[in-house]
């Protein structure tokens, strides 16, 4: 039977190309969905065994809805991430001209992405926020000739629209994380990240001391970052990658010192580090 990946849609955005990578060692059936919480509950509910989402941009920051959505009681793991360059295009109906642009359509990240080319070039324009870089594409297509959107190269021929400036994101090495989730993260490779949310204690020191336990045991951190509990006003909870597998007996012994001390421990899983040259 075959497999089936869900990917933040419509066809034409970095997720399906990222979803392309992680499918190309078998043959994938890819869906895509309109939203990040969609994608959740189609894993969730055994519609699809795998979903591609973006995680985080190496310019903007987080994608705070993916990071929302991996904090909620969903029974779902990180499997593998892939990590891609960004190259963002304008693009306009094929018959449009530039000069008939008034508003420039993308998703939130790429509109962020491009802030510096749009501020240069398009001073003033009504700036709309879709649920993708296609979905932007998409919508030109079907006639709006007085908007632009940003996009991949890819989308621009998916969706026959003329291509106004190529590489317009505003630092040159614009990379973007993707997660491939599943029921079930990834076995030890020798080369792994753990991805984990803590709910630490209300008390002096809480995250000092939470740290000091992968000093002690030398776990390396690659990233922490904080996001609203939700519980609470200005309580928050602690999204830590890492690198090492949670079966490996130090990162075991880490997981249960940084439980005893938080309220609450999650770990999203453990998977393979991407690496440039798999690019």
């Amino acid at each position: 039977m075959t497999k089936k990946i869900a990917y933040l849609g419509p066809s034409g955005t970095f997720c399906e190309e990222a979803a392309l990578r992680f499918g190309l060692q078998e043959q994938y059936e890819l869906i895509p969905y309109g939203y990040t919480e969609s994608i959740f509950a189609a894993i969730d509910q055994k519609s699809v065994d795998f979903g591609v989402v973006p995680v985080e941009n190496s310019c903007e920051g987080s994608v705070n809805a993916t990071l929302d959505m991996l904090s909620r009681n969903y029974h779902i793991k990180i499997r593998a991430e892939i990590i891609l360059p960004v190259r963002h295009c304008l693009m306009i109906h094929p018959e449009a001209e530039e000069n008939d642009i008034e508003t420039i359509m993308s998703h939130s990240q790429a509109l962020a992405q491009c802030s510096e080319y749009i501020s240069k070039h398009y001073e003033g324009l009504e700036l709309i926020d879709t649920g993708s870089t296609a979905e932007a594409c998409r919508r030109i297509a079907e006639g709006e000739k007085n908007r632009a959107a940003i996009g991949t190269e890819s989308a621009s021929r998916l969706y026959g629209l003329k291509i106004v400036a190529q590489e317009i994101n505003d630092f040159r090495d614009n990379e973007t994380r993707f997660l491939v989730l599943a029921e079930e993260d990834a076995p030890p490779s020798g080369d792994d990240k753990t991805s984990i949310i803590v709910y630490l204690k209300d008390r002096p020191g809480a995250l000092y001391d939470i740290l000091g336990e992968f000093a002690r045991l030398k776990l390396n951190l690659t990233k922490i970052e904080s996001r609203p509990s939700r519980s609470g006003n200005w309580d928050y909870l602690f999204f830590i990658d890492f690198c090492g597998h949670h079966r490996q007996p130090e990162v075991s012994q880490c997981l249960g010192a940084v439980a005893a001390q938080s309220r609450y421990l999650k770990v999203l899983g453990s998977y393979p580090k991407w690496h440039r040259e798999e690019a």
